[in-house]
């Protein structure tokens, strides 16, 4: 009986705590500050945030860029996948995200699995303030190609591990250099 009192007690205090307790004792989540160039490639590393190219957002493009994806329903997750078909359209998954299975599927077959929207494009979501993380060089998508874009933040902890590298490698796994093209965005604050 008091086994089960405390079992009880213990799931009750989990629904009473914020899930933000929860995020930061379960995943590692913290709260965003602005980041080193250095600190971040560690984090990255440790992450698994390594098999593509990484590109940073400028301070002042980052708040507008959640609001455009809050106004298109791409969704604002830190951990997130963003696709730009061929002609550089926009393509939204109709897919739970958080479910690795139905990602997996999803990333092989996303010319069928999603929402193209033509109205808008890269540049609209973007623009031109994405900047390489190790030299600072503006990232140019190649208009011929399929981007993913998939969106990663130290402060995140591991759910980079489990979200971000895992679409990472499902999308590396279905690649084709000449069709399609990755990149990580970190979507930390990075210091001057």
């Amino acid at each position: 009986m008091k086994k089960q009192f405390i079992l009880i007690f213990f799931i009750l205090s989990l629904f009473i705590v914020s899930c933000t307790s929860v995020l930061k004792l379960v995943y590692g989540v913290k709260k965003p500050k602005p980041r080193s160039i250095e600190y971040l490639k560690r984090q990255a590393r440790k992450y698994s945030i390594n098999q593509l190219p990484i590109y940073t957002i400028s301070q002042e493009d980052l708040m507008p860029l959640f609001k455009k994806m809050q106004k298109l329903g791409i969704g604002t997750s830190v951990n997130n996948v963003i696709i730009f078909d061929k002609k550089g359209s926009l393509i939204i998954p109709n897919f739970n995200k958080t479910c690795s299975s139905q990602s997996a599927v999803f990333f092989s077959n996303y010319m069928d699995n999603g929402k193209i929207v033509d109205s808008v494009h890269f540049e609209d979501l973007f623009g031109i303030s994405l900047k390489h993380l190790e030299n600072n060089v503006a990232y140019e998508p190649d208009s011929n190609k399929t981007i993913f874009v998939i969106t990663w933040a130290s402060y995140a902890g591991r759910l980079n591990k489990y979200n971000s590298s895992f679409w990472a490698d499902s999308i590396i796994e279905i690649m084709n250099s000449n069709e399609q093209e990755a990149i990580y965005l970190d979507l930390d604050l990075v210091e001057n």
